[in-house]
C-alpha cells in the first residue's frame, strides 16, 4: 500500500490532533485495484511526515469504492511533551493574635457631672 497517495490535512488545538485523509475514488474503466486505509496506516504517514500523536480518540476506514468512503476523519490525543509540572507551593497562614485592650472612653466617670435643668416646675417648688 502506497501512503503517498493519502493527502492529508491536520489541524492542531491544545488537547486534540484533528486528521483529514482522503484517497482517490476508483476508476472502473482503468482498472484500478481496491485500496483501504486503517488507522495504522494513519498514524505511519504521521509519522512519515515527523508528526507525533497520542491516543486515538475517533477513527475512520478508507476505501476508494465509493465517494463517501474515500474521506475520513481521525482525531488523536496531543501528545504531552516532556513539560516540567508545575508545583504549587501552599500558603501558610497564621492566625493573627490580638491583644485584649482595654477601650479608653472619651470622658472617665469621674469627670462627669449630671446637672438638673431649671424648669418651671423646679423652681416653683421651691
Amino acid at each position: 500500500m502506497k501512503l503517498s497517495k493519502i493527502n492529508i490535512e491536520i489541524d492542531k488545538t491544545e488537547s486534540e490532533i484533528t486528521v483529514i485523509a482522503k484517497i482517490k475514488e476508483q476508476c472502473v474503466r482503468r482498472n484500478k485495484e481496491i485500496v483501504t486505509h486503517d488507522t495504522a496506516d494513519i498514524i505511519a504517514k504521521l509519522t512519515e511526515d515527523g508528526i507525533c500523536v497520542g491516543d486515538c480518540i475517533q477513527e475512520s476506514r478508507l476505501c476508494n469504492t465509493r465517494p463517501q468512503t474515500c474521506i475520513g476523519i481521525w482525531v488523536f490525543e496531543n501528545p504531552k511533551l516532556n513539560q516540567p509540572e508545575k508545583t504549587v507551593e501552599k500558603k501558610s497562614y497564621k492566625r493573627k493574635k490580638t491583644r485584649k485592650t482595654e477601650i479608653s472612653l472619651d470622658k472617665s466617670t469621674q469627670d462627669v457631672i449630671i446637672g438638673e435643668e431649671e424648669t418651671k416646675d423646679n423652681l416653683n417648688i421651691e
